[in-house]
């Protein structure tokens, strides 16, 4: 009897070292061209042109227990700025708040002014007055 006792509390600390070590791992790793792109504030692409939205997501719990926001917004982070590598944006703006390990993030380009590559497309761009 003693045996099982001390094989069910080995099994349990076992376990929970293990997840606590697996919840400090990092499970994305940034593309070259998604390291280049930066996470920035709405006030930094006020000048920049919106490429769109782009939709990550990543597992918020490792055996039914939560992950740190932290790590889950580090994560988060990584995948949009590679996903807005893959649509030629250079940075991503937090849309949303996480939720169930989902968060929404708009992609700019901001290599060019928003107003010159309106122009390029073939708009014409007038001043506001």
């Amino acid at each position: 009897m003693l045996d099982v006792i001390r094989g069910n509390l080995l099994c349990k600390c076992l376990g929970g070292a293990a997840c606590l070590l697996l919840s400090a791992c990092t499970w994305v790793e940034p593309t070259p061209a998604g390291a280049q792109v930066q996470v920035v504030t709405a006030e930094a692409v006020a000048d920049c042109l919106r490429l769109g939205t782009t939709r990550v997501s990543v597992l918020d719990r490792l055996a039914g227990i939560p992950r740190s926001y932290r790590k889950l917004e580090q994560e988060l982070d990584v995948l949009a700025r590679n996903s807005a590598a893959r649509m030629d944006g250079d940075r991503v703006v937090a849309e949303s708040e996480i939720v169930e390990g989902e968060r929404i993030y708009a992609v700019y380009d901001c290599r060019r002014p928003a107003q010159e590559q309106a122009g390029e497309a073939g708009a014409e761009v007038f001043p506001l007055r």
